[in-house]
């Protein structure tokens, strides 16, 4: 069974950003701003950082250019020999060069801008002063005789402020320089930051990740090591709105599903190991890949003997085989098949079992496996034909004994007849002369015949009891009751009442009728009084149906309750005695059907015999 935790089942938290990627989404914002902080680092350092090694190269370049002008300009003007054009056009060259000092900022990036306060514009309004002087001087030169006071003058100044406007201008140069280097140690001083910047948040990250994602998977892992060794217990505790927390959910629930799995196992494996029945397990080649110790105890065969082994090591050679065919396309079709079968133990005697095989299918329904029960029954067997004999027996001694009850009842009832019949011309003959006392002599003579006459037939019915053929069917009772009541010679003043509604039960019509007739003249013959009442009532509580016959007569003790269902049991004596077999068959035919019959007492006065017969299903 899948335990995947779906979203819908996930904390609120865990559901936001695409139902459970919290954590993947943080930590992947933290590395590309990582990455983008990285690369915007050293990309700004490359692009700004040969800006400033530039910066110098140039102010030393155009520090050697003004150097090499000046002197130039000083060693020109001063020889008369040289041209005037010459030294104007170096004149020329070197204010080309100071203007661009001056105008042009090294590079817009590097926020150089010449200010008049700054200490690059202070050392170049110096250099711009000493050029401006130099300049008139050099420019006076050229426009003189060599004799000339003012050109001696002039010699002497150039000659004088050469070294100044040199240094003037290595000053300017220098200040370059240092601003230049200024800000490549600024950009050095951006770019060790942002790299450390960047190392302490990787360090956050791993701390974080430490916390977030080490340990819970740690923990995980140990839970996992503490559930392979035993401890189906054994649970996360962490929780938190994110994958990993995601992640623990479905872990406890797929340990969950994985311990219940293993409990059910080991029972399946208890109940496979303690069967008293055999079980054999099978793949669908088929081979045999495990059985119980049952197996073993029935077959002789230890599991080292069949695993591997093909089922019909066990055939008993039998049946042929298209029996086997069968069964399997039963099982192929039905998915199970069970009967009786005889195989072969490994001692080789041939033994009856009850087999059942059933097909075991996998998700994508399948076959995978077989699994055959099987139990010996082969005591079965022996009793079943134990029985069998008994039965026949049983049937062969009924058959004699009814033949029997037929043979006593006719050579009992010829002598009865024949004193019955001698009672009756004896008191014919006599008439008249015959005294009271002889006449009563043979009433009671007769009487006597006649009780011996019912005890005959008495017992033959009760000897026929359950072994009619006839077919039972639904008996009204309401009919049938009426019916008894109308062929009863009930006395005057006696009075029998049916109730409706009266079920109907189901059985033989002549069972019946010997019930509730014999439930009737019971009541009639051993009531007391000239007046009686007799009342027929049911009831049911839905599986029991109660038929109540009560009378209003002298009652039966509560120690004679029971003994009055013996057979050849009766309370009355003298000429009001019975067979004593009536009420015993009464309850012999209520049982039959499942039913019984039991003694109550009637209040104020009289008896309760209540039949309690099955609903009918």
């Amino acid at each position: 069974m899948s335990t995947v935790q779906h979203p819908e089942e996930l904390p609120t938290g865990v559901k936001g950003a695409g139902g459970g990627r919290v954590l993947s989404l943080k930590l992947g914002f933290i590395f590309l701003l990582l990455i983008s902080a990285n690369v915007a680092s050293l990309s700004l350092y490359q692009f700004f950082r040969p800006g400033s090694l530039a910066l110098a190269a140039q102010a030393i370049d155009q520090q050697g250019k003004l150097r090499h002008l000046a002197e130039a300009i000083a060693h020109e003007a001063v020889h008369p020999s040289v041209s005037k054009d010459f030294v104007e056009e170096n004149i020329v060259r070197y204010e080309q060069g100071l203007r661009s000092l001056e105008e042009q900022p090294v590079d817009w990036h590097l926020g150089l801008i010449m200010e008049p306060d700054s200490e690059i514009g202070k050392s170049l309004a110096a250099l711009r002063e000493q050029w401006e002087q130099y300049r008139s001087a050099a420019e006076t030169l050229t426009g003189l005789e060599v004799e000339n006071a003012r050109r001696m003058q002039a010699e002497a100044y150039v000659d004088t402020h050469t070294a100044s406007l040199v240094r003037a201008a290595d000053r300017a140069v220098k200040a370059r320089v240092a601003g230049a280097e200024r800000y490549g140690s600024f950009l050095d001083i951006v770019f060790y930051s942002l790299t450390t910047g960047q190392f302490l948040l990787l360090l956050l990250v791993f701390l974080y990740m430490r916390r977030g994602v080490t340990r819970p998977i740690l923990a995980m892992a140990q839970m996992i090591r503490r559930f392979a060794a035993g401890d189906h217990a054994a649970r996360v505790a962490f929780s938190s709105n994110d994958e990993i927390g995601y992640l623990a959910i479905s872990l406890n629930r797929t340990v969950e599903e994985l311990a219940r799995l293993l409990d059910e196992q080991a029972q399946m494996t208890a109940m496979f190991e303690s069967s008293h029945e055999a079980i054999t397990i099978t793949d669908t080649t088929p081979r045999i890949i495990r059985v119980n110790p049952a197996f073993t105890r029935i077959t002789g065969y230890a599991p080292e003997d069949v695993v591997g082994q093909n089922p019909r090591v066990l055939q008993s050679g039998r049946y042929p085989l298209a029996f086997y065919r069968h069964m399997w396309r039963q099982i192929e079709d039905a998915g199970h098949w069970q009967g009786e079968i005889w195989n072969r133990r490994r001692s080789g005697e041939v033994y009856p079992q009850w087999l059942s095989i059933s097909a075991v299918r996998g998700r994508m329904g399948l076959v995978t496996h077989y699994v055959g029960i099987f139990s010996d029954i082969s005591e079965f067997k022996r009793t079943e034909a134990m029985l069998r004999n008994h039965a026949n027996e049983l049937q062969r001694t009924n058959a004699e004994l009814e033949e029997f009850a037929y043979a006593a009842s006719h050579d009992l009832k010829a002598p009865l007849r024949a004193v019955a019949n001698l009672a009756y011309c004896l008191e014919e003959d006599a008439g008249d002369s015959l005294d009271a006392e002889n006449r009563d002599r043979l009433q009671l003579l007769r009487s006597r015949v006649m009780q011996m006459d019912g005890l005959i037939n008495g017992l033959l019915g009760y000897a026929r009891l359950g072994r009619e053929t006839e077919s039972v069917e639904a008996v009204a009772l309401a009919p049938l009751l009426a019916r008894i009541r109308g062929s009863l010679d009930v006395p005057p003043g006696f009075r029998i009442e049916i109730h409706e509604p009266l079920p109907s039960f189901t059985a033989l019509p002549v069972h019946l009728e010997q019930i509730f007739r014999n439930l009737l003249v019971n009541a009639l013959q051993h009531h007391d009084r000239d007046a009686a009442r007799i009342d027929i009532r049911a009831r049911s509580d839905r599986k029991w149906w109660y038929v109540d016959i009560m009378d209003d007569g002298p009652g039966i003790p509560v120690s004679a309750r029971e003994s009055v269902f013996k057979i050849f049991n009766t309370l009355a004596t003298g000429s009001e005695a019975s067979s004593g077999i009536g009420l015993a068959l009464v309850r012999k035919l209520v049982r039959r059907y499942g039913g019984e019959v039991e003694l109550l007492e009637n209040i104020p006065r009289g008896s309760v015999f209540r039949i309690r017969w099955p609903v009918a299903g």
